[in-house]
């Protein structure tokens, strides 16, 4: 990857560079990663400011596998695998 970065930082490429990132460059590993459809409804717990949480998202009754570490499979909270770890594989910046 050091090479592909030093090309990208010598300008040679020109800019803006156009990046096309998909199943078929090889970026795919969470494309597939979502969240459970029918989630029974449960009661907000009490310390949960359940519509601070949801933000400007799509209102959807609280269920505790919305929330915490799972909100990263709903792509109306975390905009899905790009979104999460995606930024982390396509700045060359970050590549060592």
């Amino acid at each position: 990857m050091k090479p592909l970065k030093k090309l990208v930082q010598s300008g040679m490429l020109g800019w803006p560079l156009k990046v096309t990132i998909s199943k078929h460059t090889g970026f795919d590993w969470k494309f597939y990663w979502v969240g459970k459809e029918y989630l029974e409804p449960q009661q907000i717990p009490a310390e949960l400011d359940y519509d601070m949480w949801l933000g400007p998202a799509p209102y959807k009754p609280y269920n505790a596998h919305r929330v915490h570490q799972n909100f990263r499979g709903y792509w109306d909270y975390d905009s899905g695998g790009l979104g999460d770890m995606g930024q982390h594989y396509i700045d060359l910046y970050n590549i060592y």
